[in-house]
């Protein structure tokens, strides 16, 4: 009789352990889900731009054109300014977009210096800006790093 009860143990530890093993595979396709949720459709860098050489930057790809310059904003200020246009009607869009500087903007707080913004729909030719002002002569060169995702 006590061999009985040694299988009845034994069967139960490798159960317990296919029922370890099955929590620990649902956590890592859990996890691994997630971090695919979080990879962008797209991702464009405007390069380093500044008020005297290289005032704009334009570029496309499968859903937008790109479009980002320095523009004068006073006497001696400037701002980034940046446009998304949509090549097609696209539905359940996130754009980020991030203001990245050589020397940090004294006006900009770090918190604004990334913009997310969420569209249910955004039809065809209509389009998603946004600037960030003021900026100084010193805080350039600047660029701005676009991230993404459609559906």
């Amino acid at each position: 009789m006590g061999c009985v009860g040694g299988r009845a143990q034994g069967s139960m530890e490798y159960l317990f352990m296919i029922a370890v093993t099955l929590v620990i595979a649902l956590v890592v396709v859990s996890y691994l889900s997630r971090s695919v949720e979080n990879i962008p459709d797209s991702q464009v860098t405007a390069p380093w731009l500044d008020p005297e050489s290289m005032t704009s930057f334009n570029t496309s790809d499968m859903y937008f054109n790109y479009s980002v310059w320095v523009e004068p904003a006073g006497t001696g200020i400037y701002r980034v300014v940046y446009r998304l246009t949509a090549k097609e009607t696209l539905n359940n869009v996130r754009v980020q977009a991030t203001l990245k500087c050589e020397r940090q903007p004294r006006y900009i707080d770090t918190r604004y210096l990334s913009v997310i913004e969420h569209y249910d729909t955004i039809p065809r030719g209509w389009y998603v800006s946004n600037y960030w002002t003021p900026l100084e002569p010193g805080d350039f060169p600047c660029g701005v790093e676009f991230n993404v995702w459609v559906g």
